[in-house]
């Protein structure tokens, strides 16, 4: 196994189309400003097998740098020893660049079980450490009778609740509706005090590439709360931010959201709705997993791992 630096046009043209939007080459060339360096890198025998773009922040590398999660990109199935050459190439290229430590935030197991868990089984015999092991959410979308029959009795009892008003999903087709969606989310988060790690124009500039879709709920003819999804993969959309107004929670508009949206994507046929982690390195937010949890989700690991180099 050889390693490769390469620039980002022979990355792209090697990669072609990755399998998960964040480690698209646009994706990188539009937050490449965020670390001191972006190497765009490539694993070949006598073909490439793998890719692998990485951030570089004073001496550490960071996978992703500025992305929910990344991981290697492997262009064909690779056998347990291929991927370890890969890791031993890897190494090799750190200690030569001097890199001091490695981050890697894996995908979501759910995203690629085959792959992440041989990856997992790798990076640990290779000396990486777990540094933290978030939970992920997600809606496998199947049918809205399984749905119903997912929910908790709360979760069950509130949306019944909620169903009783007018309502109505609206996805956001002008960049003035998609703005509003925004706002309505920067409010809710200030109110909770959650930190909103984008702002619209960073909004506005990822759209510009990625297929979207932001909603806003309205009921009884009011905005109340909204959300901003990413397509992520073929068949996996992500929930990157959605949020409620205060002054709204006896409507349970977070119920009827969560409701409105599985409805769409069954719909159109999408195979699963990542909803994202509720727990911030490791730690869980109980409030958030209860209520996932109560709306039908299931839990997924998320491991990040950490490797000093010496």
């Amino acid at each position: 196994m050889e390693l490769e630096i390469v620039d980002k046009d022979t990355y792209k043209h090697v990669e072609r189309q990755a399998s998960i939007a964040f480690d698209e080459v646009w994706f990188h060339e539009l937050n490449k400003c965020k670390v001191d360096t972006v190497d765009y890198l490539l694993f070949k025998t006598n073909k490439y097998k793998a890719g692998l773009i990485i951030g570089i922040d004073k001496g550490i590398i960071k996978v992703p740098y500025s992305a929910p999660f990344g991981t290697f990109e492997f262009f064909e199935s690779c056998t347990m020893e291929q991927i370890d050459d890969i890791l031993k190439c890897f190494n090799e290229y750190a200690v030569a660049h001097k890199i001091s430590k490695i981050y890697l935030k894996l995908p979501p197991v759910f995203y690629d079980e085959p792959n992440i868990s041989k990856l997992v089984n790798a990076l640990i015999r290779d000396g990486y450490q777990i540094y933290s092991m978030d939970l992920d959410y997600y809606f496998p979308i199947t049918d809205m009778e399984k749905y119903n029959l997912s929910l908790h009795r709360n979760a069950r009892k509130c949306l019944k609740n909620a169903l009783k008003h007018e309502y109505r999903l609206r996805h956001c087709e002008k960049e003035e509706d998609k703005y509003v969606a925004y706002k309505i989310i920067e409010k809710s988060r200030k109110s909770k005090n959650y930190y909103l790690s984008m702002t619209w124009e960073q909004v506005k500039d990822t759209i510009a590439y990625i297929s979207h879709d932001l909603f806003i709920l309205d009921i009884d003819e009011e905005e109340v709360a909204s959300a901003i999804v990413f397509k992520v993969t073929d068949n996996i959309n992500q929930v990157i931010y959605w949020g409620d107004l205060p002054g709204f929670a006896d409507k349970r508009p977070m119920n009827l959201l969560a409701y409105t949206i599985y409805e769409y994507y069954w719909h159109l046929g999408l195979g699963f709705l990542d909803i994202g982690p509720s727990t911030m390195n490791g730690i869980p937010n109980y409030g958030l997993c209860d209520f996932k949890e109560s709306i039908g989700c299931t839990t997924s690991n998320k491991f990040i791992f950490c490797k000093e180099i010496k």
